[in-house]
């Protein structure tokens, strides 16, 4: 009996939910560091629209990586490529699940800090609830965690997507075609 390749891609939704996380990204990840080398350097309405719209993206990005993990709790993944050998299948399902991980810590911890910082308005007009007294120190050691990680995870998105074109470019298997846009096999 022939196995189907595409049994080992992953759903449209899975796929769908995973490439508009990578959109998200790679746009807030570019603001977040110009937002923090030019804030003071350009006008404050410039400065205040990058960091509101971090913000903006940090909770999109919750509740889209909130939905994914949902569903792949309920669906799974699909199984592994069989090129993959054990310790590697292993190192991507950690490396998969610590960038879960970062992805929803990262966005709490942001807005935690926020919190601690004092009132929160998103675009000058839009209040976000307030459930602590401002502290500033508190807000600026929360503010450097929330830094690290996000450097923690553009490394390893950086990984992942090395390892990607690694399995596509040397191996030319199948791995990436499992969460690739289209539906069909890329192997």
């Amino acid at each position: 009996m022939i196995e189907d390749p595409n049994a080992r891609v992953y759903s449209l939704a899975q796929r769908t939910l995973h490439w508009l996380t990578v959109l998200l990204i790679l746009i807030t990840a570019p603001i977040a560091l110009i937002m923090t080398d030019t804030f003071g350097k350009v006008s404050d309405a410039v400065g205040g629209f990058l960091y509101d719209s971090h913000k903006l993206i940090g909770v999109i990005i919750f509740f889209v990586v909130a939905a994914r993990l949902i569903y792949r709790l309920k669906r799974g993944a699909p199984p592994q490529e069989p090129t993959v050998p054990p310790l590697q299948a292993l190192a991507a399902e950690l490396t998969h699940w610590v960038m879960y991980a970062l992805l929803i810590m990262i966005p709490i911890g942001g807005y935690i800090a926020l919190q601690y910082y004092g009132e929160i308005k998103l675009f000058g007009w839009l209040p976000l609830p307030s459930f602590v007294e401002p502290n500033k120190n508190l807000s600026e050691k929360i503010f450097s965690i929330h830094k690290l990680a996000g450097f923690a995870l553009i490394a390893l998105v950086a990984l992942h997507f090395s390892a990607a074109m690694f399995h596509r470019l040397v191996l030319k298997d199948n791995v990436l075609g499992r969460m690739w846009p289209s539906q069909k096999n890329l192997g």
